[in-house]
């Protein structure tokens, strides 16, 4: 099974430590003047490394993941998990993280053949099956066109490109305010140099499925 972890491109560190001296795990340590790993499954996928990194040289990377050993301590991700509320079902059911758009770097990669969804930041919270309609068995990105002030259509174009990307779907609601992003969705689309299925969910206040275009 694959699984993403945080990584650091030497070639693209500068050394400017803000990735070492922000992270709360101590997985990353400054070596020579380098950033490096030193405890990647202590890392909790907060990305404030990637945040503060200028330079693009954090990011997450796919690996074999390690078979779970039931006798060993709970991954550092579950216990952060478990501190705030978040058990159960839904827990790595989600390919690739971060899942915020304006932090997912433009190089980030993601699983062969993958389904993406794009959801706007309030339908999760309108539907209340949103996980399991939308969400199991995708790679997910989230986000907010009026208040995020960023357009997101050169990094939707990086990632499509960047990935075998089966197909989209964006679910967003049936408000002015989130019209935007079906515009940035489709320009992104198009700006990259693949062909792949998009389809558009619309979501009313309640939750209801308002309309659905393919």
């Amino acid at each position: 099974m694959l699984r993403q972890i945080i990584n650091v491109d030497g070639e693209l560190c500068e050394g400017c430590s803000f990735c070492a001296n922000i992270c709360s795990e101590n997985v990353i340590r400054m070596t020579d003047g380098k950033a490096i790993i030193v405890h990647k499954d202590r890392c909790i996928k907060c990305c404030d490394c990637i945040q503060v990194c200028k330079t693009g040289a954090v990011s997450f990377v796919i690996e074999d993941m390690v078979p779970y050993d039931a006798t060993s301590d709970p991954a550092p991700l579950v216990k952060h998990a478990k501190k705030c509320g978040r058990t159960g079902a839904g827990i790595g059911e989600t390919a690739g993280w971060p899942i915020q758009l304006k932090l997912v770097p433009m190089h980030a990669h993601y699983p062969s053949n993958t389904d993406l969804l794009i959801a706007a930041d309030c339908t999760a919270f309108a539907s209340p099956n949103f996980h399991e309609k939308f969400i199991l068995d995708r790679a997910i990105l989230i986000g907010c066109a009026k208040l995020d002030r960023e357009e997101y259509c050169q990094r939707l174009s990086q990632i499509i490109d960047g990935n075998d990307i089966r197909s989209i779907t964006l679910v967003r609601m049936d408000m002015p305010c989130c019209i935007d992003i079906t515009r940035m969705v489709k320009e992104g689309l198009a700006m990259s140099s693949k062909d792949v299925p998009l389809s558009i969910t619309v979501l009313s206040t309640k939750g209801a499925v308002v309309r659905c275009t393919d």
